[in-house]
């Protein structure tokens, strides 16, 4: 998700300092990339300006895929940006962006035709696998890294009880070809 280098230059008169942390954008969930636009940019900015020394500038160049904030001074100082503070500033901004991109999405997830607790129970074709009285309950419905929808079901014993160690994700398509919901 995100590089960096730091770099000092010590002169007769000054000590110059940049700290430059590279984006790749094309790694933060591909599936909703216009969700990692200019707006989510500036965030980032504004969250390493509040952690960089007074005598620093911050700069970002933001491109298609890859965005460049550049933490510099051409200064006298003594004072050298933790690089730590700053990718951890980075990670904290990616990670409340992130929840907030998952939130949006989980109103799409409310149109998907199984829902959460929802029992299942396997088609006459797919019955052959196991006991015919299978029964599933969907415990979760979230996005995998990749943007793909996928659903965590669980099995249940003959009195509706998830039975325990029997969970499993599975993609929106296996739950349509093997399942129904139950009656």
């Amino acid at each position: 998700m995100c590089s960096g280098n730091f770099f000092i230059q010590e002169g007769a008169m000054a000590t110059t300092a940049k700290i430059s942390v590279t984006l790749d954008r094309s790694k933060m969930l591909n599936f909703n990339s216009s969700m990692y636009g200019p707006e989510f940019l500036e965030r980032i900015l504004e969250a390493v300006q509040s952690i960089a020394p007074e005598s620093y500038q911050v700069q970002a160049n933001f491109g298609s895929d890859i965005a460049t904030v550049d933490v510099t001074t051409t200064e006298d100082v003594e004072e050298f940006p933790d690089i730590t503070a700053i990718y951890a500033a980075i990670r904290e901004t990616y990670e409340k962006w992130n929840h907030a991109v998952r939130q949006i999405d989980e109103e799409k997830l409310a149109d998907l035709p199984f829902a959460k607790d929802q029992q299942l129970v396997k088609t006459e074709e797919h019955r052959g696998e196991g006991d015919a009285s299978d029964r599933f309950v969907v415990i979760d419905i979230h996005y995998d890294d990749e943007g793909f929808i996928v659903y965590e079901i669980e099995k249940l014993d003959p009195a509706g009880k998830p039975i325990p160690d029997t969970r499993e994700a599975v993609s929106l398509e296996h739950l349509e070809e093997i399942f129904k919901a139950a009656q």
